[in-house]
């Protein structure tokens, strides 16, 4: 696809959000490997099981049952090519580090430093989801974190924090 096929399918294409937790679930699960790319060898049936969506593991079992067999992440970057045939164009937003409905002060996904908000880990998961989508031109940003949610106390000194990491 030349530059002026590009920038005339961008004009009809429409744009989604879709969300991915970086970190690991438990801290397991989805981790940058050597190649800094996501890999995981937890099957999507596996996942269903782990958070009791068995009315959806129904679903997908009598309609699509090859999901099933899929890595959590195989099925990601299926659904992110599939939107790139429809000419849709992606934005990967990030929401939680650890897989779970967000978004409550206290769930620990809230803000850097929480139980699931390791500073270190969000940026190698930046940097996994980046090379993991790096071929796919429908792929066009990247949330680096959607709600944030602190206590005003916590935000002061996330400035201090922030020195800390990037030494």
């Amino acid at each position: 696809m030349d530059s002026r096929q590009r920038d005339g399918a961008a004009r009809d294409a429409g744009v989604s959000e879709l969300a991915f937790a970086l970190g690991a679930d438990d801290r397991r699960g989805v981790r940058q490997g050597a190649d800094g790319r996501y890999n995981t060898k937890d099957k999507v049936s596996k996942s269903l099981d782990k958070y009791n969506l068995s009315a959806a593991k129904a679903g997908i079992a009598k309609n699509n049952p090859r999901i099933l067999s899929m890595t959590v992440v195989e099925l990601h970057k299926a659904v992110v090519g599939e939107l790139g045939k429809k000419n849709v164009m992606v934005v990967l937003g990030n929401h939680v580090s650890r897989p779970t409905w967000c978004c409550a002060g206290n769930d620990g996904n809230g803000f850097f430093g929480d139980a699931y908000f390791d500073p270190k880990e969000w940026l190698q998961g930046l940097a996994a989801g980046a090379t993991t989508y790096k071929g796919f031109p429908q792929v066009v940003g990247m949330s680096l974190r959607n709600e944030l949610l602190a206590l005003p106390a916590r935000v002061v000194h996330y400035p201090s924090r922030l020195r800390r990491e990037r030494q």
